[in-house]
């Protein structure tokens, strides 16, 4: 989306790796294996399931209710995202065009959570909302209800404040630090929500390389971060 799906275009998906078994581990453990893709996609998903269960309960700190709470529903939601989107909102035949239609996308593919080109949807929806063409998406209608929720719970916490920036080296690294998340997200077709979420849901090799990188750019700021303190 805009100038930066533009450089991806031109530059990052001019590069490409060949991979015959496929982009995702449930088929190379098929194509490894022997296992038809069913099988293959059913028991990557359960061992990496099992591993990561592991690690995470063998923490005792993880064991309260609100961790507990909040990883289910994160986990559920990417979920019932993916079912809403391929599933209740799929139309075999268009009566127009007599092809498959998604409905809840803008895409018109399967979706789960995402928040890069849904907030670009908003913005574009709200620069060209007069010529009437645009519609909501089910990735729009989920930013607004985060931005939404989140507020209601800081209301009801008694936590909601209005911040600012009092000194200007802080506002220049807000702004270049939002500028590189957005470009980032688009570059890498997906952000923490994208990529991190949805594309590790699928136990896809290229969200799992976008996730790395993610993870590199967080420890470089943050040790600039504490150099600079």
């Amino acid at each position: 989306m805009g100038l930066t799906a533009v450089w991806r275009v031109h530059g990052l998906d001019q590069v490409a790796i060949d991979l015959p078994q496929g982009p995702f581990v449930g088929q190379w453990l098929s194509s490894l294996t022997g296992w038809d893709l069913r099988s293959g996609l059913g028991i990557s998903a359960a061992l990496v399931s099992l591993l990561l269960g592991g690690w995470v309960l063998k923490d005792r700190r993880f064991h309260t209710v609100f961790n507990w709470v909040t990883g289910a529903g994160l986990g559920l939601l990417v979920v019932a995202l993916w079912w809403v989107s391929g599933v209740l909102g799929y139309v075999p035949e268009h009566p127009d065009t007599l092809e498959p239609l998604f409905l809840t996308t803008q895409s018109a593919r399967m979706e789960a959570l995402s928040f890069t080109a849904p907030v670009g949807y908003w913005l574009d929806a709200f620069m060209y909302y007069s010529d009437g063409s645009k519609r909501l998406t089910w990735g729009m209608v989920t930013v607004a209800g985060v931005v939404l929720g989140a507020c209601g719970s800081a209301l009801q916490q008694g936590s909601f404040r209005w911040e600012g920036f009092t000194q200007r080296d802080d506002l220049v690294r807000h702004l270049v630090g939002g500028a590189l998340m957005g470009t980032g997200g688009v570059l890498a077709m997906g952000c923490t929500f994208g990529q991190g979420l949805t594309g590790l849901s699928t136990l896809s090799l290229g969200s799992m390389l976008s996730v790395l990188g993610i993870f590199a750019g967080t420890w470089g700021a943050l040790h600039w971060q504490m150099r600079q303190a």
